[in-house]
């Protein structure tokens, strides 16, 4: 009974979110109707559409350390009155939030129960649509610059500038690193410094400029490639790069399920074929949607055939 309250409490802030527009739009995460590889069509046609402007596209990707286990319970039920969620439902997620415990268990040895009024349940219904309203307000830039544009999913959270040079994206992802580090000083979470990413988008060779952009007190260098959603973005967006992960991920889980079919003591060949589309097919074709273009004979789309 406790998960199924749990999901209609889900669905219900879900519902709100979108009927009154509680939330980004932009914040896409555990959202009907939205998923990964919607996110990452969005990425890649924003960046397409300010190229044939003539911009450059800058992005700053950073990732939240222990995102759900460093939720504070009062900023959390803040920030629900502040998106005007009812008070009843307010009143229903802070009971949900209390009276909880947590202890360790290691091999044979349990520590006793200790109170635990920080954190939201991992795996729990609720739990993503809640730190959708906990951290909404990183998505909320473009008070900072009108050349910034925002996109998360949960906890990965992805900041975009536009401009002429590479010059004068910089100072606009500082102003959103500064953004970000003050949400998380408010919020009592952690930004992982080692995960944060940093890259511009451009096909023209005369405006590359590999200077690092500030972030607070470091210097994030810029990188080749980045990772967001599992989709591996070059600075061209030729997608080579994810394209020779997919093929080796693909192989890999072929090479694995091999075993299964020998020709003695080994499955029905139906069944082999049903374990392949279940378990290859999905590690190769992922967001191949947008990383690939209808039907173009590339060398990745070669080697995929080969595997499959």
């Amino acid at each position: 009974m406790g998960k199924l309250f749990e999901t209609l409490i889900a669905r219900r802030l879900s519902f709100l979110a979108d009927r009154h527009n509680l939330l980004p739009n932009t914040h896409i995460g555990c959202r009907p109707g939205r998923s990964t590889e919607d996110g990452i069509i969005a990425i890649t046609e924003r960046i397409k559409n300010e190229w044939r402007k003539g911009n450059v596209v800058g992005a700053l990707l950073i990732d939240v350390k222990n995102a759900f286990p460093s939720v504070s319970k009062q900023q959390l039920l803040y920030n629900l009155r502040k998106r005007r969620i009812p008070e009843v439902l307010v009143s229903l997620i802070a009971l949900f939030l209390s009276n909880r415990s947590s202890s360790i268990k290691c091999s044979d040895y349990t520590s006793p129960q200790h109170p635990c009024d920080v954190g939201i349940l991992q795996g729990s219904p609720l739990s993503g649509i809640l730190y959708l309203f906990y951290n909404a307000d990183i998505l909320d830039v473009t008070s900072i610059s009108v050349t910034l544009n925002s996109q998360g999913w949960v906890d990965d959270i992805i900041h975009l500038s536009s401009a002429r040079t590479v010059a004068e994206i910089r100072p606009a992802l500082h102003l959103a690193g500064t953004h970000l580090l003050t949400w998380g000083s408010h919020s009592a979470s952690a930004l992982d410094v080692q995960k944060t990413q940093y890259t511009y988008f451009t096909c023209n060779p005369n405006k590359k400029d590999d200077t690092p952009v500030r972030f607070g007190t470091t210097y994030i260098p810029a990188s080749k490639t980045v990772i967001y959603l599992g989709v591996q973005l070059d600075s061209q967006l030729r997608f080579h790069v994810h394209g020779n992960a997919a093929v080796k991920k693909a192989h890999g889980a072929l090479m694995a399920l091999t075993s299964l079919a020998r020709t003695t003591y080994g499955i029905p060949m139906r069944q082999f074929q049903t374990l392949v589309a279940m378990c290859v097919h999905p590690r190769s074709d992922y967001a191949a949607i947008a990383w690939h273009e209808y039907n173009s004979n590339t060398q990745t789309v070669s080697r995929l055939n080969n595997v499959q």
